[in-house]
């Protein structure tokens, strides 16, 4: 190509403009985040144990073409920066995200954001009557006192030093998480729990600044096994007023898990909040002091070494819109008292881990559930099928289930029904047939 042609081109490609991505703020020319949303949703489509791993394939990939089909909605708002997803979670599939917009508008509002998303068009189907949207707001901490938090969790450390009130009650909160338990939670200073507790603490400190306004932080001290269990501090500036008491701050709690504020799915019954005021380190006026939270490294199973099973089943009753929202209070109070009554059954054979729910469907009551094992003791899905069919018979479990409609499947497939006009059907059709052969034989 002769230089008369290219000289042109180039001119004409210096003074033309090239739009940037609106949906990656490191290409924009005012890429500064002003407006930070938490945004949650369910997609109605089952979930599997890949997608607790970000780094998988099957997960990137579902990551991938949800964030390609969520992001273009949002450019409609002239500010919009980008759209990321955190995580996935269980029941049916959770989407734990972040949208984040520039200064250069004004704040978009929750509505409007939930609105947006809610009437999209994608591939997959959005349960849209849980969707969560929370504004992620900064509180600037009186400067008062230095205090240097030391967490030393097996050979990992980190210190931090934030500025304190000069008097400050704690509350010890612990609570219950449904969902799998990971080896890497042990360790504060990886990057995915790192996720984890900054999920947990921008959700918690969002209602409890609400509630009551000398709320200073949330600490997150360690995740233990069983789902996963959070060891946590509350602190209140008492400088000037009071702090809650534990019935109080018990109460905030449950009701956010009840109205679906917080970014995870808690355990309602396994709350525990202890004031440990005085017991813990006292911080006063201008001084300096080092708190050191140690932990004890747990062995504890991997998600290879845990068999995993779906159970779903029919219950009568009327079905309830509430029952849509796991979080609701008849949601919650249904589910807690199924897993009771199965985890005194199936918590007779030896390895059994757990029961949980991530779903209600209407016809009469629909439930889809989950079963844990240890994978070195685990039971056939025809054993849990036929003894959770036998103990609806024999009253072991009182709940009004149709014992002819639990069926088990394991991971690899399998499925078990234990439904007795199915096995006397079976049973005729083998005897027939067997009848039959016998018969041409003989002649």
């Amino acid at each position: 190509m002769e230089w008369r042609i290219i000289l042109p081109v180039l001119c004409l490609i210096g003074f033309l403009h090239v739009p940037v991505n609106a949906a990656d703020p490191s290409n924009s020319t005012n890429s500064s985040v002003a407006f930070e949303f938490n945004i949650v949703f369910f997609i109605n489509d089952t979930f599997i144990d890949s997608y607790f791993n970000m780094t998988n394939n099957v997960t990137i990939a579902l990551k991938s073409s949800i964030i390609s089909q969520v992001s273009p909605l949002f450019t409609s708002i002239k500010n919009f920066l980008s759209f990321d997803i955190l995580q996935f979670r269980n029941g049916s599939i959770g989407v734990d995200g972040k949208l984040y917009f520039n200064g250069t508008d004004s704040k978009p509002s929750i509505s409007n954001l939930t609105q947006i998303l809610n009437s999209g068009n994608f591939s997959f189907t959005i349960l849209t009557n849980l969707t969560k949207i929370v504004e992620v707001t900064s509180t600037a901490a009186p400067a008062v006192t230095s205090v240097t938090v030391s967490v030393s969790q097996n050979t990992a450390s980190q210190n931090t030093t934030v500025q304190t009130p000069a008097k400050v009650a704690r509350i010890n909160l612990v609570f219950r998480i449904l969902q799998n338990y990971k080896d890497i939670y042990a360790d504060l200073n990886n990057a995915e729990t790192k996720q984890l507790s900054d999920t947990i603490t921008a959700g918690c400190s969002g209602f409890y600044k609400k509630r009551f306004s000398n709320f200073f932080r949330m600490l997150i001290r360690k995740f233990t096994q069983g789902s996963i269990v959070a060891d946590s501090v509350l602190e209140f500036d008492t400088t000037n007023s009071t702090s809650p008491n534990v019935t109080e701050v018990t109460k905030a709690f449950t009701d956010a898990v009840a109205n679906g504020t917080l970014n995870v799915t808690v355990d309602v019954t396994s709350i525990n909040a202890t004031d440990i005021t005085n017991s813990d380190t006292n911080v006063t006026a201008n001084t300096s002091v080092t708190t050191t939270i140690t932990t004890t490294t747990l062995a504890v199973p991997t998600a290879a070494s845990i068999a995993s099973y779906n159970v779903t089943f029919k219950m009568s009753g009327n079905f309830t819109n509430d029952l849509s929202n796991l979080t609701s209070p008849a949601a919650t109070s249904l589910s807690n008292s199924i897993i009771a009554q199965f985890n005194a059954v199936l918590g007779t054979i030896n390895g059994y881990r757990r029961t949980f729910i991530w779903r209600f469907r209407s016809g009469s009551i629909i439930v889809d559930g989950g079963l844990e094992y240890n994978k070195a003791s685990s039971p056939t899905a025809a054993v849990l099928a036929k003894l959770l069919a036998d103990s609806v018979r024999n009253g072991a479990i009182s709940l009004p289930i149709d014992p002819t409609s639990i069926i088990v499947t394991d991971s690899t497939g399998a499925t078990a029904n234990k439904s007795p006009v199915l096995a006397s059907m079976l049973t005729a059709f083998w005897m027939t047939l067997a009848s039959l052969l016998l018969s041409a034989a003989m002649h």
